[in-house]
């Protein structure tokens, strides 16, 4: 088994889209929707299709039209999996991956690496706070007009500030504000009919980010980052000191691909987490590391309480193995979006439960086949 810190290194700006895309009316309307952002991070699965792509690549198994012999269609299903990535599929198998983590921010000094995640969303984001310091609940109950049951509120909650988006260090609890981290890049332009003519109504937004580096600092030092375990034999090729530039997201992103060998767990650098559960605190907490998948139903059941966001997923399915489709049609164009959209609780998401509880929603946050490519990963 091969165990790399895997480090994507933007060349320019980038942009991870999500649900909410350009949308023109007809002529004399009024846009639908003509500002889009990206995401801060790339989803998981689309990791796994880059990672899936490269290890094709790297042995030498990528053809344009996919017009591979019955010989190397079983090389293919034996190096990547047979089908791409589905919510509801259980006990996926993609071949060499055994297992990804969610993607992180790897701060680079001249020393080592810092690695930095969104901070829990129970943060106190008081701006004289430099470290993560989780809200403090009332020790009473109280009935809000909004639930119907009485329960736990905290009690240092400042709604002029909100919830924290800046990002943590995982060995040392420091905070490092979102602006430090990121910069928004934006850029206008008009969109052209097909005759390349102005239309009305067609002004629009978008919004890319670029990573802020450290002034002082002669190269660029902040970077993606995520730990890939592989299954590496005598038989198959290594992805040891592998580097490529590969496609990820959209509007032309592009990054450096780096891979390093590894011994540690990134789990044992996560010295905040003597924060993560306070004994004295009214609730068990359960910290999401990844944007997580749970069930309504089993939400609404085990979960009493939740400082959280949502955001929406929604997969990219390969036609590859569809014989009435893939006759002559290029790679790039195999590929669309799943019908169903799913709402996952956003990383960072801090869910708070009882001791009766807590197990049952442990147990239906669990989920081998969306952990194995880095969702639903908690602490």
């Amino acid at each position: 088994m091969g165990t790399y810190l895997v480090k994507l290194k933007p060349v320019e700006s980038f942009f991870f889209g999500g649900e909410r895309v350009f949308d023109f009316c007809k002529e004399n309307d009024e846009p639908k929707n003509n500002i889009v952002k990206s995401k801060e991070f790339p989803q998981q699965s689309s990791i796994l299709g880059m990672i899936r792509k490269e290890i094709l690549v790297l042995n030498q198994l990528i053809k344009p039209k996919w017009n591979y012999t019955p010989h190397e269609k079983e090389k293919i299903k034996e190096l990547i999996g047979e089908k791409s990535f589905s919510v509801k599929d259980l006990n996926k198998d993609f071949g060499l991956i055994k297992g990804i983590s969610p993607v992180f921010i790897i701060k680079e000094t001249e020393n080592n690496c810092r690695f930095l995640i969104k901070i829990p969303k129970d943060h106190n984001n008081n701006k004289d706070i430099c470290k993560y310091t989780p809200l403090k609940f009332s020790e009473n109950k109280i009935k809000s007009n909004v639930n119907v049951e009485e329960m736990h509120f905290p009690i240092d909650f400042n709604a002029k500030n909100g919830l924290s988006e800046d990002f943590l260090d995982i060995e040392t609890g420091e905070i490092l504000a979102q602006d430090k981290v990121f910069i928004k890049d934006c850029s206008i332009g008009i969109k052209l009919d097909d005759k390349h003519q102005t239309q009305n109504n067609s002004l629009f937004r978008l919004e890319k980010y670029k990573f802020n580096y450290d002034r002082k600092c002669e190269r660029n030092n902040k970077c993606f980052g995520f730990i890939l375990n592989i299954d590496e034999t005598d038989k198959n090729k290594t992805f040891n000191n592998y580097k490529n530039i590969v496609n990820l997201g959209g509007e032309g992103s592009y990054f450096s691909i780096s891979f390093e060998n590894i011994k540690f767990d990134i789990k044992d650098k996560m010295k905040f987490t003597s924060k993560a559960t306070n004994l004295n605190e009214p609730y068990c907490k359960i910290i999401l590391l990844s944007d997580t998948y749970i069930s309504k139903y089993d939400y609404d059941q085990n979960c009493i309480y939740s400082i959280s966001k949502k955001v929406y997923f929604r997969n990219i399915a390969s036609e590859n193995y569809n014989k009435n489709k893939e006759k002559g049609k290029p790679y790039y164009k195999r590929f669309e979006k799943s019908k169903n959209k799913y709402s996952l609780l956003e990383k960072g998401s801090v869910l708070f439960t009882d001791k009766d509880k807590y197990h049952k929603l442990i147990e239906s946050i669990n989920n081998s086949n969306l952990q194995k490519i880095g969702y639903n990963i908690f602490i």
